[in-house]
C-alpha cells in the first residue's frame, strides 16, 4: 500500500503510536473513555495535523449521513450497503452512530459492463455465500419490509453504483425489491459535500488508505472474506500501513466521544492537495472561494 506521509518524522511518529494501539487493541468509545489520560495525551499530540483534520471530516460527512437518512426514512427504518474502498472509513463511522451497515468490498465495476462479461458461477456462489453472511440476500429483504436499503458509492460518473446495483438486483441476489434503493453519497451528505472540500479531498481518494475494507476486483471474488476483513487484508500488512489506519479510527473515536468535528476548512490537507499537479486549477478556485468567504466574516 503506498501511503503519501502527512509530515517529517512520520513513520517513528507512527511507529510509537502503532506500537501504543496495539497493547489497547481494538479501539472503541468505551475503551476510549478508560483510557489513561497521559495515553489519550501522547496519541492526539502525536497525530499529524493532516490525519486529525481527516478523522474530523469523516465524522462530519457520516453525520451528515445518518442526519439526512434519518430525516428521509426514519431513525432505524433503513440498512445502509457502501461499495468498495472510498466510502469504507464513513460508513464504519456511521455504524459507529447506531446505523446498521454492510460493506462489500468490490472495486474496478466501473470499468465493466455486467451484460458482457461472463462472471463464472463459482464466483457468483461466492458473493452470495458472502451476501448472506452479512444478512443481504432476498430472504432478509422479505423479513424486513418496514426497513429500506441503501445501497451508496460516490458518483463522478456512477457507474461503480449502477453496475453494483445492476448486479445485487438480479434474482438469484436480492431481486428487484422497491426497498433496495441506491443513492449517491454526494446527495446523502448534501450541500456541505460541495461546499466545505469534501468533493476535492474524496475525490483524490484520501480516505482508502483508512478503508474497513481490501480492494476487490471481480476476477478475484474468492477473496472476498478476506478483504472484507480489516484484520486480514492485504493493503494492512505493512506496520506503518496499519498504524496510520488505526491512528486514524484512534481520531475518530476521539472526534465522536468529544464531539469536536462541527464543519471546518480542512487547510494542511488542502495545502496538499493543491500542490498535487493533477488539481492545481481546482483547489486554487476553491481556496479562493475559502479566503473570499473568511475575508467577509471578518
Amino acid at each position: 500500500m503506498n501511503v503519501t506521509l502527512p509530515e517529517k518524522n512520520t513513520i517513528n511518529i507512527i511507529r510509537k503510536c502503532h506500537t501504543t494501539l496495539n497493547d489497547i487493541g481494538t479501539i472503541n468509545e468505551k475503551k476510549f473513555k478508560n483510557l489513561p489520560e497521559n495515553v489519550c495525551n501522547f496519541l492526539i499530540s502525536s497525530t499529524p495535523l493532516r490525519l486529525r483534520e481527516l478523522a474530523k471530516m469523516n465524522c462530519f460527512g457520516a453525520s451528515l449521513i445518518k442526519s439526512n437518512l434519518d430525516k428521509q426514512f426514519g431513525e432505524n427504518n433503513y440498512i445502509l450497503i457502501t461499495i468498495g474502498r472510498s466510502l469504507s472509513s464513513i460508513a464504519e463511522t456511521v455504524k459507529n452512530f447506531g446505523v446498521d451497515v454492510k460493506q462489500i468490498p468490490l472495486s474496478g465495476i466501473r470499468k465493466t459492463y455486467f451484460q458482457n462479461i461472463n462472471i463464472p458461477k463459482e464466483d457468483l456462489a461466492v458473493l452470495k455465500e458472502f451476501l448472506s453472511s452479512i444478512n443481504l440476500s432476498k430472504e432478509d429483504l422479505a423479513k424486513n419490509r418496514n426497513k429500506k436499503y441503501i445501497i451508496t458509492d460516490y458518483t463522478y460518473y456512477g457507474r461503480t453504483l449502477d453496475r453494483t446495483y445492476e448486479l445485487l438486483k438480479r434474482e438469484d441476489f436480492l431481486g428487484n425489491s422497491s426497498n433496495f434503493i441506491k443513492m449517491p453519497a454526494e446527495k446523502l451528505m448534501g450541500e456541505p459535500y460541495h461546499t466545505n472540500g469534501f468533493a476535492r479531498l474524496f475525490g483524490f481518494n484520501r480516505f482508502k488508505y483508512f478503508s474497513e475494507v481490501g480492494e476487490l476486483p471481480l476476477e478475484n471474488l474468492k477473496q472476498i472474506k478476506k478483504q472484507a476483513d480489516s484484520n486480514k487484508v492485504e493493503e494492512y500488512q505493512s506496520n506503518i500501513s496499519n498504524g496510520l489506519r488505526k491512528l486514524f479510527k484512534f481520531n475518530v473515536i476521539e472526534c465522536i466521544v468529544n464531539n469536536n468535528y462541527e464543519s471546518f476548512i480542512p487547510v494542511k490537507e488542502l495545502e496538499a492537495i493543491y500542490n498535487h499537479h493533477l488539481s492545481q486549477n481546482a483547489i486554487r478556485n476553491y481556496i479562493a472561494r475559502c479566503n473570499s468567504l473568511l475575508e467577509q466574516k471578518k
